[in-house]
């Protein structure tokens, strides 16, 4: 369950209160390491808990967030704009697939620090990223959608026992070469 820190749920009540989404996309690079994308779409960069989140003005939009107490997965977009063809190519390098996307909501005050730390709204795993491309002006709109930790549940586990399977593992190896050819019933514990 969320909870409000009680200095953010004071200045809730007294309408005195800016709201910033803080979007953290983790991407892989070819050597393996994490590179995390930081941006916000407040009119300023943010710095919280030492990750400096960036007003570049690419993020245009972030699709609505639904939370209830029932497990369904929950699905979210989010848009960047104005990118143009070089970042592009640099961010379709990195491995994306199955990775990180946080959104977290901070509120702030009117000297843009933030009151408590900033609520989590979002964890999941991007699924499907497609880019919009304008030749015209050479800039694009990315929508990357993912989808939150429960959606792991749907997938069907990666290894089969089967000898087609396994031979692709470990090619010399026929332990399941006769799956599936056995005729007979097997009674444990019984003797003929």
């Amino acid at each position: 369950m969320k909870t409000l820190h009680a200095d953010t749920s004071t200045q809730l009540e007294s309408g005195e209160l800016k709201t910033a989404h803080l979007v953290e996309v983790i991407l892989t690079n070819a050597n393996g390491t994490d590179v995390s994308i930081l941006m916000t779409d407040y009119n300023v960069d943010l710095t919280i808990s030492g990750k400096t989140y960036l007003a570049s003005g690419h993020l245009l939009g972030i699709s609505e967030i639904s939370t209830s107490n029932d497990l369904q997965i929950n699905d979210v977009t989010v848009s960047l704009s104005g990118i143009d063809g070089t970042k592009i190519s640099e961010v379709l390098s990195y491995n994306y697939i199955d990775r990180e996307l946080h959104i977290t909501r901070a509120f702030l005050n009117s000297s843009d620090s933030y009151y408590s730390d900033p609520v989590k709204v979002f964890v999941g795993r991007i699924n499907s990223p497609t880019i919009n491309e304008n030749p015209n002006d050479g800039t694009a709109i990315v929508t990357i959608n993912a989808s939150s930790y429960l959606a792991d549940f749907d997938k069907k586990p990666a290894r089969h026992t089967n000898h087609i399977e396994h031979n692709f593992y470990y090619p010399n190896d026929d332990f399941f070469s006769l799956w599936g050819q056995i005729d007979k019933e097997i009674i444990w514990g019984y003797t003929e």
